[in-house]
């Protein structure tokens, strides 16, 4: 056997985090609309990303990607992954939309994954689960912040650690910004009406969708229904004043459910107000309140089900036997019972009180 000694390593090289700034100034008037809400949420990308992480975190609050999570990073990741929609829906360029779109919704489906196991993390104490269970939670919540930090890097949204210090790259922020500088915009009037129209089909092809959905499938059915569902009141926050609620129309006829204080009160439901002499597509408030109630109630149900599978599935491949059916409390509901608790949510609502098809009316007037 060698006894040579193996050369020392080297000294790890500090973390680096290193953000650029947008190539133009996002609350400039004298640039386009368009550009400008781009501008407003891939600065606020860049503020979440280029924070430092408190010298004094320990455990998850040490993990940058727990970090950058807890930083607010999803919500500017959905506004632009809005955005980004809207533009590709309304004739935008699809050499510059559809690769943003991409960058984008990387990014967002695993601040997803963070968000989902945190969740249950956060809830394992008090539904009093094996050490065991909430250690996997643990490890799958620390490798969900690893991806996302290794998705950052590798879609260049951040400094890889592993560049030489005195290399140089334009960092996403940078680049979407240079690229959306050079769009052709559209004007306020003609953005009007190729938004209308958008968000008019929008609402008739979901109505459609919705009925082909299995509320059985959790993943495949209830949760995607909401998926497409929520797009929608993502849309109109996006915007940033493209779109109002009409406070004057009044409910239809036995909608008092879907408008308690909330739904009302809720933040998600006080759109940004608009420009001065900004025309915006307006919505009626109550069939933009009963369908942030919808999403609200299917999320309910979605959660449920999935945080029971979950633990079950936990308890199950540690070998552990949970102290009762009802691992979770009040909480537990088997996917079963969801699908025919949301099924009967969609039927009256979308159905019967006719929802979309009312949201497609309205914005065909």
């Amino acid at each position: 056997m060698s006894t040579k000694k193996r050369p020392a390593a080297p000294p790890s090289k500090p973390v680096r985090t290193v953000v650029d700034g947008l190539p133009f100034d996002p609350f400039d008037r004298d640039l386009p609309r368009g550009l400008r809400r781009y501008g407003v949420q891939l600065d606020k990308v860049r503020t979440v990303l280029a924070a430092p992480i408190e010298a004094d975190a320990h455990g998850i609050d040490a993990l940058r990607g727990h970090a950058w999570y807890r930083g607010g990073l999803r919500t500017p990741l959905f506004m632009l992954e809005g955005l980004a929609r809207v533009s590709l829906g309304t004739d935008g360029d699809e050499n510059v939309f559809r690769p943003l779109l991409d960058d984008v919704k990387i990014v967002e489906d695993v601040c997803g994954e963070v968000d989902y196991w945190f969740a249950l993390l956060q809830h394992a104490d008090a539904w009093q689960l094996p050490d065991a269970v909430r250690a996997s939670f643990a490890d799958r919540h620390k490798a969900a912040c690893g991806r996302l930090v290794g998705w950052l890097e590798a879609r260049a949204w951040v400094d890889h650690r592993y560049l030489r210090e005195e290399g140089t790259v334009r960092l996403r922020v940078n680049r979407l910004g240079r690229d959306l500088r050079d769009v052709a915009w559209p004007s306020a009037a003609k953005e009007r009406k190729r938004l209308r129209a958008f968000l008019h089909d929008r609402m008739a092809s979901l109505h459609a969708a919705a009925r082909a959905l299995d509320m059985n499938d959790i993943e495949h059915g209830l949760h995607e229904l909401r998926r497409k569902l929520r797009w929608i009141s993502i849309y109109a926050a996006a915007l940033d004043g493209a779109v109002q609620l009409d406070m004057r129309a009044k409910a239809p006829k036995g909608w008092a459910r879907y408008m308690t204080p909330a739904v009302v009160d809720n933040p998600f439901n006080q759109l940004p107000e608009g420009e001065p002499g900004e025309e915006p597509v307006r919505i009626p408030a109550p069939l933009f309140y009963a369908l942030s109630w919808l999403i609200a109630e299917l999320g309910a149900l979605k959660d449920r089900a999935q945080w029971t599978e979950a633990v079950a599935h936990e308890h199950a491949s540690l070998g552990l036997a949970p102290k009762s059916k009802r691992v979770i409390g009040d909480l537990s509901l088997e996917p079963a019972e969801a699908g025919r608790q949301a099924a009967a949510i969609v039927q009256r609502t979308l159905e019967t009180d006719r929802l979309l098809e009312r949201l497609a009316e309205a914005l065909d007037a």
